[in-house]
């Protein structure tokens, strides 16, 4: 393993460590790091999760250590920014990240994240028939404890898992007596989880919106998962989203999951505090912790869903609950605005909710609001986030939680869906507002920018620039680097040089551009200067010292077939030159620059300052020189036309002189013939 990618692997946030001998021993095994040998023929069903497929791996180094690995799908995209923290986390309730690191999979294009884990020797314990935890509280709590123990470990580091279900529990040997909890960053968080492990607030967003959540998120998973143990099966699977966003709404998780199932009332009271719908009152892991330790010996019983004294009727049904009214608001933004101007809403909240000042707030809100949008979308989402500031937020047809907005984006641009909501929901500024009636989530510190980003139409801006500002998880999903899995901006210039196909083809784009500026900063706002110019040999000198600094600072130090492709889209940079012999020069020069493949050659030949200078400083002369031929030539010419009209003057002269003179001459020869007869 080269240096680089040891310092990378150990790197925060950065991203992912990138094997530079991931090649293949044969048709179906592939080398990761050296070490690792992951075989293609012998998939792990078995273990296939979130998304991912697992295959056998072997460790070169260590023949008995028994591994699988995890090949992360692109419909979406690993939570690379965790990487390093998990693989550091040794905690005994969490299965054990080994290595990581991209590879290319065998008979396929595609480069893909590889994660080895350690493989668990149970099975899951979905599929154990024994069912050992049915109606044993103790055996549950216990259970329950060690998960909330792993999850501790991951709320250290500011880390959710957000795929907590029992798919994803592990027995690690084959005793059976140790569970582990699985995966957490194979795919974006919660996009796998079923419907009935999420709670009310998370599943009115899209499934690629949920977000990471708080800890609140994995203890009412959790809280699914002991339920579904207790009582012996795992239900609900098969019933659609809508269908249990609906049931949960009307009765609430606890009593929607539960089913009538007899619980004992201790483990159900515990049950019911995991399980509170309102993520306000809900237990966080600290809460279910001391509870479960025996470090507090009371138990806070979960509030009952407030149910109000007067309804408000939207689309012909009345809601009694605050949550209900929100999602009716959400769902018919067209009627919640005639509800606002009739004051029915106000009058909803002063007479209901006994909460004056919010509508108030509510008012101040809507009316300082310039809102052209359909349906006034934005007025009846500020509505919304006041009344239930742990829900998404909905745009149109789009509803996401603020901190799901790039893995919203890049699934939107990976699965060409229409990005006009995200456009819109970028320009309301909602997330600012959103983010201060937070208690536990802290926005973006790049969140202010978002809506010069979204609005600009200049090269390194745009959707794609939020959507790379806001997450390190989100990989560059340039057209020009095609399927590959580029994640830090170490290896752009490598899979450009391999992508390369003598197209004509600019060899940057909006999105790669903007990607390099998240992760690069400020110091390359010059060269984006220059690639807005709408000058081509600005445009191309731009280009040329960008590659360069970065073949500088990553390598490799040769990139044959990007220097080709730089030197194609170099032409109106040599064109800038005056002198056409030096043109010609430069030409052939580049041929041989190519071969070797150093950009920082093609950048002093192109950009020699004394070269220019010579090449300015002779133009110059000519210049001069071709103006004082041009003013001589000009005189010759107004030179010889005054002496054509002098000329002129003297014929004319002269004829009428000589006419005189013949005149003269014939009144003469006439007078002296008259004197003579």
């Amino acid at each position: 393993m080269s240096n680089e990618s040891e310092i990378l692997s150990d790197a925060p946030i950065r991203g992912v460590s990138v094997s530079q001998n991931s090649d293949a021993l044969s048709g179906l095994q592939v080398k990761l790091k050296e070490r690792y040998l992951i075989d293609f023929g012998e998939p792990i069903e078995t273990l296939d999760v979130n998304g991912a497929k697992a295959y056998k791996v072997s460790d070169r180094i260590d023949s008995d250590k028994l591994l699988f690995a995890l090949i992360c799908s692109h419909d979406t995209t690993p939570r690379h920014s965790i990487l390093p923290y998990i693989k550091s986390l040794k905690s005994p309730h969490l299965l054990s990240l080994i290595e990581y690191g991209t590879i290319k999979v065998p008979h396929t294009s595609e480069i893909s994240m590889a994660l080895i884990y350690q493989r668990p020797l149970g099975g899951r314990v979905i599929d154990d028939t024994s069912l050992p935890f049915r109606e044993n509280p103790e055996k549950l709590l216990n259970l329950g404890k060690n998960i909330l123990y792993a999850l501790r470990d991951l709320n250290a580091y500011g880390i959710t898992h957000r795929a907590i279900r029992l798919q994803n529990l592990f027995y690690l040997d084959e005793t059976k007596e140790n569970i582990v909890l699985g995966d957490c960053i194979a795919s974006f968080p919660a996009y796998h989880q079923p419907a009935v492990y999420e709670a009310i607030e998370t599943l009115i967003a899209k499934k690629e919106s949920r977000g990471s959540g708080t800890d609140k998120n994995d203890v009412y998973s959790l809280g699914v998962v002991l339920l579904f143990l207790y009582i012996g099966k795992e239900n609900w699977l098969d019933v659609s989203l809508e269908e249990i966003l609906s049931v949960k709404l009307k009765k609430g998780s606890y009593a929607a999951l539960s089913n009538d199932n007899k619980i004992q009332a201790a483990f159900a009271n515990i049950l019911r505090n995991m399980l509170i719908d309102n993520p306000i009152n809900r237990w966080g892991i600290t809460n279910a912790l001391e509870l479960l330790e025996n470090k507090n010996s009371k138990i806070s019983y979960a509030p009952v869903q407030e149910t109000l004294k007067k309804a408000l009727t939207i689309s012909g049904q009345k809601y009694y609950t605050v949550r209900d009214v929100s999602y009716a608001l959400q769902q018919n933004p067209k009627e919640a605005f005639e509800l606002y101007n009739s004051g029915k809403i106000a009058e909803w909240i002063k007479n209901s909710l006994e909460f004056e000042e919010l509508a108030h707030i509510i008012d101040k809100a809507v009316k300082s609001t310039v809102d052209n949008s359909p349906y006034h979308e934005l007025s009846i989402a500020k509505i919304c986030i006041y009344l239930t500031p742990y829900f998404p937020i909905k745009i149109g047809k789009t509803t996401l939680f603020p901190d799901a907005l790039s893995k919203s984006l890049y699934y939107a641009y990976t699965h060409h869906e229409d990005l006009n909501d995200y456009a819109r929901f970028c320009s309301y500024d909602l997330i600012r507002l959103w983010y201060s009636l937070q208690n536990d989530s802290r926005a973006n510190i790049t969140i202010s920018d978002i809506r010069g980003y979204a609005a600009s139409p200049a090269i390194g801006y745009g959707l794609e620039r939020v959507m790379y500002e806001l997450d390190d998880d989100i990989p560059c999903i340039s057209k020009l680097l095609a399927n590959d899995y580029v994640s830090t901006p170490t290896r752009i210039l490598r899979v450009l040089d391999a992508n390369y196909n003598n197209s004509q083809e600019k060899p940057y784009d909006n999105n790669l551009i903007a990607y390099l500026r998240s992760k690069m900063g400020k110091k390359i706002d010059g060269i984006i200067i220059d690639l807005n110019s709408k000058i081509s040999a600005l445009e191309a000198s731009a280009i040329l010292r960008l590659f360069t600094t970065m073949q500088n600072k990553f390598g490799p130090q040769e990139l044959p077939k990007l220097a080709q492709w730089l030197s194609v889209f170099s032409m109106p940079l040599i064109k800038s030159y005056h002198n056409v012999r030096y043109q010609k020069f430069l030409e052939k020069e580049l041929l041989k620059i190519n071969k070797s493949g150093r950009l920082y050659e093609m950048q002093e030949l192109l950009e020699n300052e004394e070269a220019r200078k010579k090449d300015t400083s002779e133009f110059n002369i000519a210049r001069k020189t071709v103006a004082k031929l041009l003013a001589e030539k000009n005189m010759l010419i107004s030179s010889d036309n005054k002496w054509e009209d002098a000329a002129r003057d003297m014929a004319i002269k002269g004829a009428c002189l000589l006419a005189v003179v013949v005149m003269i001459i014939s009144f003469v020869v006439n007078f002296f013939r008259t004197i003579k007869l």
